[in-house]
């Protein structure tokens, strides 16, 4: 028989290995669990801010009917639904000279006459 020669130490060992198996398995079951219950959670996250956002939405999409409803019965023109596009360029200062120093130009020793900006005009003929 096999059992005959096996020593009461490595029976033993056999157990302890048995033990720290079961072990391992327990704890590996558990981390899956944690890990199932981090993923639910994130689902549960990502679904509650759908929800809000189509919440949102919806309330939009709402007022603006009503906004168009109330004009529509009150005979209000439409209007622009976004402001214009703000212009680009340099800010007007009470100084020219303070805009002349900003422009690429007046590193190459312009000078607000030769730009025509002196009476406040708008852009110059002159060469740099």
């Amino acid at each position: 028989m096999l059992g005959d020669d096996i020593s009461p130490e490595q029976l033993q060992f056999g157990e302890q290995l048995t033990q720290r198996g079961l072990q391992l398995e327990q704890a590996m079951a558990e981390v899956q669990n944690g890990l199932a219950v981090l993923e639910q959670q994130e689902l549960v996250k990502m679904a509650k801010a759908k929800a809000k956002k189509a919440a949102m939405t919806a309330a939009k999409q709402k007022a603006a009917a009503q906004n168009q409803r109330f004009a529509k019965k009150h005979k209000i023109p439409p209007k622009m639904k976004k402001a214009p596009p703000k212009k680009k360029g340099i800010p007007k200062y009470k100084d020219p000279q303070s805009v002349i120093k900003k422009l690429p130009i007046a590193k190459a020793g312009a000078s607000v006459d030769m730009l025509g900006l002196a009476q406040g005009g708008g852009g110059g003929s002159g060469a740099g």
